[in-house]
Order: structure tokens, then sequence, then C-alpha cells
């Protein structure tokens, strides 16, 4: 191969990297995507949750639920729709305690064992306080519900082959919503790509 062609090679392969690049990227930042191994079934569907706190924490609960119903699968489908109800329901929202080191909790039924998710009750620690503004002495509302949410849609800890001080499997780990740490004053509303794109493993890839 003469120079100049070899030259004109080696601009042609890096144009194409560039080009496919961001693909790649995407493909391995992610990589790899944890679930539960629990889904719901028969989507696209509806699920309604009953929730048991006053106004504003219902708001936060609410808002955090319209987040994950604005992801919407490559055709622009909704897959699993979350909504409040005042009616009883198998799934609620609701007060828990005595968690340990936790203050969120997915119970998702039945319990382990079964692919398919037929009930969820998410639990937020009752002997903690919680805000819904970002106070700096208190857990964020939305911030927990929105993460134990997606442990509701079959979705694991961004780390979860490595619980502890390991490794996560995220390049983006403490900005992911499912990202098992929070604290004081952590505000958390933001999607990361590996939260979206675990979620469309389970039920779209």
């Amino acid at each position: 191969m003469k120079l100049k062609k070899y030259k004109l090679f080696l601009m042609s392969l890096v144009i194409l990297m560039v080009l496919f690049l961001p693909i790649y990227t995407y493909a391995n930042t992610t990589a790899p995507l944890l679930n539960l191994g629990r889904k719901w079934y028969d989507t696209p569907k509806d699920i309604y949750f009953k929730c048991y706190f006053d106004t504003a924490e219902r708001n936060a609960v609410l808002a955090a639920m319209n987040k994950w119903n604005s992801v919407k699968d490559p055709e622009g489908n909704s897959i699993v729709t979350m909504h409040l109800t005042t009616e009883l329901t198998p799934n609620e929202v609701r007060y828990g305690y005595s968690f340990g080191e936790w203050v969120g909790k997915c119970q998702l039924n039945p319990e382990l064992g079964q692919e398919e998710i037929e009930a969820v009750t998410v639990y937020i620690e009752g002997d903690v306080n919680w805000s819904t503004t970002g106070a700096a002495d208190a857990y964020d509302v939305q911030t927990v519900v929105m993460h134990e949410l997606g442990h509701a849609l079959g979705i694991a800890h961004c780390h979860e082959k490595s619980e502890g001080p390991g490794p996560c499997w995220s390049a983006t780990c403490l900005k992911n919503v499912m990202n098992p740490l929070t604290d004081f004053g952590d505000v958390n509303h933001t999607f990361q790509e590996y939260d979206i794109a675990s979620y469309m493993m389970i039920y779209y890839w």
C-alpha cells in the first residue's frame, strides 16, 4: 500500500471511529446493566398505588412516579405507568420501621422465586426526618421514593454485584437514581444513563 493511500485509509478509519464512538460508549458505560430478575408482565400496563402520606409528601411521591412515567421505549410508547389512587389496591406507598441502615425499602410480591411482579409496597422509614424542599436536616422524599420505585420496576442498584466498598458498574455511579446511598439534604431527581438503560433492558431490549 502506498503512503498516500495509507493516509487516506487512516483518515477514513478515524472518521468511522468518530461516527460510531458514541454508540460504543453508550453500550459500555452502563455495562453490565443490572436487574432484580423481576418485572411486570403484559406491558404496557397501568399500576395503581395507594399512598398514606400528607399532601406535600403525596405530591413528592406523584412527582417521583411521573419521572419514571416519562421514560418511554424507543418508539415513544409507555411501558409501566404508575398512578396514585385513594382506593385500596395491592400496591402501596407508606411509612415503615426498623430498616437498619436503610431509609427506604421496596417489597416485591410474591417474594423471590417468581419472575412476575404482582404487587409492590414502597416503604420509607418512619423514625427519621423527611423533607419535600431539600432541607439540610432531612431526607428528600422524592429522591428516596424515585429510587424505590426503580426497584418496583425491577431495576437493581448500579453496583449490585459488588455491594459495599467495591467498584460500581456505572461511570455515573454516585449520580445514578439507582445508587443506594443518600444523606440529609441530598436531592437527586435526575436519571442517568444507567437508570434509563436498565429500564429499557428489562422491558424492551
